[in-house]
């Protein structure tokens, strides 16, 4: 009897998702249902507002016959595209480079009110002091992927540990973020220990 129930819950989610979609699939069609109205009808006042621009930065070393390091500044398009915004080469990465990046970027791209941006990187050499030299009010995310690639190298591999690890950082408020973690307390204590030093807003 618990199976059946388990199999309908099952069958029901899968039954919606097919019915309503996913809401990613639902925000993708709102620049659609925008140039519909004002195609049909000429006059309209549309106006879709959203989080603030996100911008993602990176540094790479370059592995040719000239050695350095790219910075690179990119973000996402209304389809969900990612495009570059800024590039260059440094000799290495460091404050100082990083502090001139964000110097020139912020004029280039007219950053006038830095409280709007989020940026996202993964915690490279140097970068927080200049976010917080060049853009002291922007808001400083850190890349997921890159926070679970360093979690493993922490030594918390396995299925159990991706899942619960995901399932916290998809937390979208204090109270489901506590619930998170507390399941990954019950997975070993260590594990929600690593993240003592990394801000849940991050």
């Amino acid at each position: 009897m618990m199976y059946a129930k388990c199999v309908d819950k099952q069958s029901k989610r899968r039954a919606l998702k097919k019915l309503e979609g996913s809401p990613d699939e639902h925000f993708a069609l709102l620049w659609d249902y925008a140039s519909e109205i004002e195609r049909s009808n000429p006059g309209s006042t549309v106006i879709i507002g959203g989080c603030g621009p996100i911008i993602g930065v990176d540094g790479c070393h370059l592995k040719g016959p000239y050695k350095g390091v790219l910075l690179t500044a990119v973000s996402v398009d209304p389809n969900n595209n990612i495009y570059p915004i800024a590039c260059v080469v440094v000799a290495k990465e460091c404050t100082d480079t990083w502090n001139w990046f964000f110097t020139i970027f912020k004029i280039d791209v007219n950053i006038e009110n830095d409280s709007d941006y989020t940026f996202m990187s993964d915690k490279q050499k140097g970068l927080i002091i200049a976010f917080q030299q060049v853009f002291p009010n922007s808001h400083h995310r850190f890349c997921v992927r890159h926070l679970h690639s360093n979690f493993k190298i922490a030594g918390f591999r396995g299925l159990a540990f991706k899942d619960a690890f995901w399932k916290a950082a998809k937390a979208t408020t204090p109270n489901e973020f506590s619930r998170k973690m507390d399941e990954m307390r019950a997975l070993i204590d260590e594990d929600a220990d690593w993240f003592n030093d990394k801000p849940p807003k991050q």
